[in-house]
């Protein structure tokens, strides 16, 4: 996308005429279907054509990127797209039916989309290759279809699944070849506040708004449901104005010009960004299964026994983690009686600290005290833009005989973490984040299973807020947290064998990194990635002790807790994408039942594309369109399905042997509102880090803001000591 500067306000001033033009074409269009209207698009259809082929061209010319196939596939494409244009017109064969008009034009986007688009290095596959051929097959697939309405008698309602065809394929490839406009201006993803995120914005409204006037149409004329927008004029009609003015609108914001954009500059901050983009992606695949069930009626007995049964299963498993839970409930960290430490343990504390000066000198103070003869190794990252740097040569020059300091130059924690590897003299490492803290108790035992059981590189603790109580989002994430770490973990490991490292508050062998090179820096979540390589490629194991507990802060805002799940999620969907093929392949050597928990694992950190086709189901069965589903099935499935959260997520927090809830009326009513919140939450970070993957956006490392917080001050809520004496 080239955002214009130069002679601003003449592109501005052609740019916006030539939108409204085309505009009234379609408005006379869906009004009278007159030929004047055929011919208005085709004049402002023409003018953005032309800006559009100019911007490939100047961009080409800039050498910041290339022409798609090259500039003979340009002049080519741009040619066809004008034939395309005046064919749709009439000319030169005079007037043909309305759907074959349509078919041309889509013919001529094609060609568009392709003369307008950009070569750029460095572009994933499946932005480069996956995204583009699955929107040119789409709309492909729809003229197939228009064709055998045509000339070979398919019935006229595959029409309706048509217009979701040619309107998902359009959306696919609008949104490419405005990605691969950013990727040329190097501004994936476009940052709030900014021109290019302000027409972002613009597509993507366009798009839904498009998409969700043609599904509408579609899903009520398929049953035969009629609405009565305006006198005289139908619903497809109104469909078709609106969804053909935000195609317009969609192919103008691939050319725009340099806009003022305080108007809905309040649109473009990131909380707005998030959420269209999961509506973006959320529309688009719910518009591709309603497509599917009108093309293939008889599919969905098939996408619905399909869904039930990954829900029902999800849904056992998590009333067997409650059963596991009762059964094997672990005692509190402070009254296990661990082995006492050595006097000199051969254990490294290595902390790793990126923008983390508001929360490091209170862990390091207490972690320096509690673990007072463990070498210490900080790994402050270089582009730290607070005092992180100075804090930790401030520690170094107070402990100069116990600090160590190595400064992350790598612009990773994966790769900060394989400089600092280099310099650890010991058989183990304890490995914590910034804010994290431990007492002695959680040193020795790891040490103690490491010992026991030497087919054990990693030992796992458990991660609990410092603060659980103090605010209602810590209570939002700690009541997740809690089912995360002394629900789900446990029962993975136990069950499946599939424990997992989390990045931190553990403890390892040093040898056990150095056997699969060390952590991927081309990851945004190391910790899996190295966990599933180890599974892989090594003997080793990762054992996970809940007993050991390691007190984290949380997320200090709700944009900060979404970046820090976003780049979770982003992570987890690389390594299902790059591990989950591998791992069943080598289900017989992992055991079949690791491989299945590990792909589970991998499945329910990016379920939510699946998930999220529920409305498309419900509403093509409430409209009869679908056979019909028993009401004593409906009524059995919601009694078994809708209690399921509420029950691991209360049995959690009621029962942690930690920082357990006190019940009471109001806190069992915000439990069970936040354990049905973190259900659309994690949905919206799943597509909108689904949306990233698409566009290619670069995988940036961001760390978390910690909320310091404030201690609570009930029983209830006291927090983990982390400050035991040693026992020599």
């Amino acid at each position: 996308m080239r955002i214009y500067f130069m002679n601003s306000r003449v592109y501005a001033t052609l740019w916006v005429t030539a939108v409204i033009v085309a505009i009234i074409g379609v408005v006379a269009l869906g009004v009278r279907s007159t030929l004047d209207g055929w011919w208005l698009v085709a004049a402002g259809g023409s003018v953005l054509t032309a800006l559009a082929i100019r911007s490939a061209f100047q961009t080409t010319q800039a050498r910041v990127a290339w022409p798609l196939g090259g500039m003979y596939v340009l002049v080519t494409a741009a040619l066809l797209s004008y034939v395309a244009l005046f064919a749709a017109i009439g000319i030169p064969w005079g007037d043909i039916p309305f759907w074959a008009r349509v078919a041309v034009l889509v013919t001529g986007a094609q060609a568009l989309f392709l003369a307008a688009g950009v070569r750029v290095t460095g572009i994933p596959f499946v932005e480069r290759v996956v995204v583009p051929a699955a929107g040119h097959l789409l709309l492909f697939a729809g003229s197939v279809l228009i064709v055998g309405v045509l000339l070979f008698g398919v019935p006229w309602v595959v029409t309706y699944a048509v217009a979701l065809i040619y309107a998902t394929g359009f959306s696919a490839l609008a949104l490419h070849t405005f990605w691969l406009g950013q990727h040329a201006d190097s501004v994936v993803p476009p940052r709030p506040f900014t021109v290019h995120r302000y027409w972002e914005q613009v597509l993507i409204v366009a798009l839904i708004v498009g998409l969700v006037s043609i599904a509408i149409a579609s899903i009520t004329l398929r049953g035969n449901v009629s609405i009565d927008l305006a006198p005289g004029i139908s619903q497809a009609r109104i469909a078709s104005i609106i969804a053909a003015s935000a195609a317009i609108i969609a192919v103008a914001t691939l050319v725009p010009p340099a806009v003022p954009v305080k108007l809905l500059r309040g649109l473009t901050g990131p909380i707005s960004t998030i959420t269209q983009h999961a509506v973006m992606t959320l529309i688009i695949l719910n518009a591709l299964v309603i497509a599917l069930l009108f093309v293939i009626p008889s599919a969905f007995p098939w996408i619905l026994g399909g869904y039930l049964t990954l829900l029902i299963v999800g849904v056992m498993i998590e009333y067997g983690m409650v059963a596991h839970a009762l059964r094997n409930r672990p005692e509190r960290s402070s009254d296990h009686a661990f082995p006492p430490l050595t006097e000199y343990p051969p254990v490294t504390l290595v902390v790793t600290a990126f923008d983390e000066a508001d929360v490091l000198p209170a862990s390091l103070d207490s972690n320096l005290d509690v673990l007072d003869e463990l070498s210490v190794l900080l790994v402050p990252a270089e582009k730290s833009t607070d005092r992180t740097v100075a804090i930790v040569e401030e520690y170094r020059e107070r402990y100069p005989d116990r600090v160590r300091v190595i400064e992350g130059t790598t612009g990773s924690k994966a790769g900060d973490l394989n400089l600092a590897w280099e310099h650890i003299d010991t058989p183990y490492v304890l490995l914590l984040d910034a804010d994290e803290t431990v007492n002695a108790g959680f040193v020795a035992r790891g040490l103690a299973v490491l010992e026991d059981f030497p087919s054990v590189g990693i030992v796992q603790g458990r991660k609990v807020e410092r603060h659980p109580y103090d605010s209602w989002l810590a209570r939002f994430v700690t009541i997740e947290r809690r089912h995360s770490t002394w629900i789900d973990h446990p029962f993975m490991h136990d069950v499946f064998g599939a424990s997992h490292f989390a990045g931190s508050a553990a403890l390892l062998r040093h040898e056990v990194p150095l056997a699969v090179d060390g952590w991927s820096d081309e990851t945004l979540t190391e910790d899996i990635d190295l966990t599933l390589r180890l599974y892989l490629d090594t003997d080793w194991r990762v054992r996970y002790v809940p007993g050991m507990v390691a007190q984290a802060l949380n997320p200090k805002s709700v944009l900060a807790l979404v970046r820090q799940r976003r780049r979770w999620a982003r992570g987890w969907v690389d390594a299902l994408a790059t591990y989950g093929v591998v791992i069943l392949r080598n289900g017989r050597r992992l055991g079949w039942t690791r491989s299945v928990g590990l792909i589970w694992l991998l499945f329910m950190a990016v379920n939510a594309p699946l998930y999220t086709v529920f409305p498309t189901l419900i509403v093509v069965w409430l409209l009869g369109l679908a056979p019909t589903v028993p009401i004593w099935l409906v009524a059995s499935l919601a009694i078994i399905v809708f209690p399921a959260r509420v029950t691991i997520f209360g049995y959690a927090a009621l029962r942690d042997p930690e920082i357990p809830v006190r019940a009471s009326p109001l806190t069992i009513l915000e439990l069970i509102f936040h354990a049905y919140l973190w259900i659309p939450l994690t949905w919206l970070i799943q597509l909108h880090a689904l949306y990233l993957q698409l566009s290619g956006a670069p995988k940036i490392w961001e760390g978390t803001e910690k909320d310091t917080g404030k201690p609570s001050k009930t029983p209830s809520s006291s927090p983990v000591r982390v400050g035991q004496a040693r026992r020599r």
